[in-house]
């Protein structure tokens, strides 16, 4: 079932906790650079930098968090990073179980 949509936006409000200006400059700092997962089109840039300027123009173009002036494709970027957190979380769960499990 999708999350209704003013449930998006209280989450993304949790989660997304840095002013544009604070993620545009941690973007371009060398400890990001290194940070996620590559692509896989050969740019070498991270999905998460290709998140993170999106989520810049998010913030940029509703600086007042007014929930009527997102865009559908703004909601639709909210609902991703509202599901990463849980799919990190859920990874970190599944490894710390592994290590508890093995043998060595």
């Amino acid at each position: 079932m999708v999350k209704p949509v003013d449930e998006v936006i209280s989450e993304w409000n949790e989660l997304v906790n840095m002013s544009a200006e604070e993620l545009q400059e941690w973007l371009g700092s060398d400890e990001s650079v290194g940070a996620g997962w590559s692509k896989d089109d050969g740019s070498g840039e991270t999905i998460g930098h290709e998140s993170g300027r999106k989520i810049i123009k998010i913030l940029e173009s509703n600086p007042d968090k007014d929930p009527e002036a997102y865009s559908e494709d703004d909601i639709a970027h909210m609902r991703k990073v509202g599901l990463f957190p849980n799919h990190a979380l859920i990874f970190l769960y599944r490894a710390r179980m592994h290590i508890f499990e093995s043998t060595w």
